[in-house]
């Protein structure tokens, strides 16, 4: 929550709106996931504990250490463009048409008539 709380609400609300039931779908999952760990120290099962914590381990090795992204390279891009509306609406159609993922977006204004989208993380979709 400490990450997506600096942004305005208003843009997490519809967000949230719109993803009801798969973040409902997940916070459940997440709770289910709770609960056997918390079973687990209770009943003193350690082997389940070492089993959840090699489990972990794996996919936490899994995820690459150099890199931007858990599973492929991202590529960051800078675009100056003139603050216009729908100029953010374009770039992004062009992108989605060319199955490039947005990973990431930060908007910077840079004058009176010109915005750069900088950190523009994109990601190949396969």
């Amino acid at each position: 929550m400490t990450r997506i709380a600096s942004s305005d609400f208003n843009i997490w609300d519809s967000v949230i709106n719109r993803n009801k039931n798969q973040i409902l779908t997940a916070l459940e999952e997440f709770e289910n996931e709770l609960k056997n760990v918390k079973k687990w120290i209770t009943d003193n099962d350690e082997k389940s504990m070492s089993n959840y914590f090699n489990l972990a381990r794996k996919s936490r090795d899994e995820i690459p250490k150099n890199s931007k992204g858990f599973l492929t390279p991202v590529h960051d891009v800078f675009i100056f463009v003139k603050d216009e509306p729908g100029v953010i609406s374009k770039i992004s159609t062009k992108l989605y048409e060319a199955k490039i993922n947005i990973k990431d977006i930060e908007l910077l204004k840079s004058g009176k008539e010109m915005a750069a989208l900088s950190d523009l993380h994109l990601q190949l979709k396969k």
